[in-house]
C-alpha cells in the first residue's frame, strides 16, 4: 500500500479547514493570497471554484482580487478573535510580571525604613498585579484606563526620585524610560484589542 505524501495530506488538511470558511473568508484569502503559503492559495483557489465564488485561476488578475498590501502600524490590527484573545492574555502575564518590580522597591523602601512609602508603593503593586490578572481573566477598558492612570502617576513619583537624586546615571534614566514605554505599548495594544 503506498503512503500519502507529506504534501497530499497538508493539502487535504488545508482542505478540511477551508471547508469549514465562509465564501467571504475565502475570497478574503484570495485578496491577500501573497502573504499565504503556495500550498495554501493552491486549495484556497479550488475552493472558491468548487463555491463558483470564481470561474478559473485567470479571475484572480481582475482588480477585485488585486493583492492587498500589508499595512504597517505601531500597534497591528488583529482580526482573528481567538489570536486577540491570546494576545491580550499574553500581555496581561507580562504586565503581571511587571507588577514584581514596585514589590521589591516597596519592600526595599520599607526595609530602609521608609514605612510610609514602602507601603504605598507595595500597595500600587499589588492593585498593579491584581488589575493585570482582571486584564488576562477578561480584558475591560476601564482595568486598562486604570493601569494607564496608575501607570502615569508611578511616572510622576519616579520623575519626582530622579529629581531628588543627588546623581542620575544616564543608564538607570534610559532603562526606566524603556521600561515605561514597553508598558504604555502593552496597555495601549490591549486597549485596541479590547475595544
Amino acid at each position: 500500500m503506498q503512503e500519502k505524501s507529506k504534501t497530499e495530506t497538508n493539502n487535504s488538511d488545508l482542505q478540511e479547514i477551508f471547508n469549514k470558511h465562509t465564501d467571504e473568508q475565502i475570497l478574503e484569502i484570495l485578496k491577500k493570497r501573497e502573504h499565504y503559503q503556495p500550498e495554501a492559495v493552491d486549495v484556497a483557489v479550488k475552493e472558491a471554484i468548487s463555491r463558483k465564488l470564481i470561474h478559473s485561476e485567470q479571475d484572480l488578475f481582475s482588480p477585485e482580487f488585486s493583492p492587498e498590501p500589508l499595512k504597517r502600524k505601531l500597534i497591528p490590527e488583529i482580526h482573528r478573535e481567538k489570536n486577540k484573545n491570546r494576545i491580550r492574555k499574553s500581555l496581561g502575564r507580562s504586565l503581571l510580571i511587571a507588577g514584581v518590580l514596585p514589590l521589591i522597591f516597596g519592600f526595599v523602601r520599607y526595609n530602609s525604613g521608609q514605612l510610609f512609602e514602602g507601603i504605598g508603593i507595595l500597595v500600587f503593586g499589588l492593585t498593579w498585579m491584581f488589575l493585570s490578572a482582571q486584564i488576562i481573566r477578561k480584558g475591560s477598558k476601564s482595568v486598562i484606563h486604570l493601569l494607564l492612570g496608575i501607570t502615569f502617576a508611578s511616572l510622576i513619583y519616579v520623575g519626582y526620585l530622579f529629581a531628588d537624586s543627588k546623581s542620575v546615571i544616564f543608564m538607570d534614566a534610559f532603562i526606566i524610560a524603556v521600561l515605561y514605554l514597553l508598558v504604555f505599548y502593552g496597555l495601549f495594544f490591549v486597549r485596541k484589542l479590547v475595544e
